[in-house]
């Protein structure tokens, strides 16, 4: 029998707007103690339509000259500026192998668990995939 990853999925998706600020991004990310946040645009009435991880964050901090300073930034970047496009989504009824696929195949560590309407309803890590291999015996 192929496990689905709805059970493992963690619930309660966190979100900031296209267009909030990157510090918004940041200071929402360290009080929620996450590593990601799921981007909605308010104009496709909260469709989920990007992610950004503490990588995004760090490669448009490195992007940047010295000179151009942190503070301009974080607060004069939005999210919908830096995020990480195309989203790659999964349901709850999305088999693990196949969430594991896409990790592989999309480098990346995140995926965005989606309901039929295409509204963001948790998120998926690569975490999650090792979490289900050692309940089957695997690790």
């Amino acid at each position: 029998m192929v496990k689905k990853i709805g059970p493992f999925i963690k619930k309660g998706v966190i979100t900031v707007n296209t267009t909030d600020t990157i510090r918004k991004a940041i200071e929402t990310m360290l009080e929620k103690d996450i590593g990601s946040v799921v981007v909605i645009d308010e104009n496709q009435e909260g469709k989920a339509v990007g992610i950004i991880t503490k990588t995004n964050i760090f490669k448009e901090l490195l992007r940047q000259s010295p000179t151009d300073g942190s503070k301009l930034i974080l607060e004069n970047k939005n999210c919908g500026d830096i995020m990480s496009t195309p989203l790659i989504t999964v349901t709850p009824d999305t088999p693990y192998t196949e969430a594991y696929d896409k990790f592989k195949k999309h480098k990346i560590d995140h995926l965005v668990v989606v309901d039929d309407s295409e509204k963001p309803i948790g998120v998926f890590s690569i975490r999650d995939i090792f979490l289900i291999l050692n309940l089957e015996g695997f690790m």
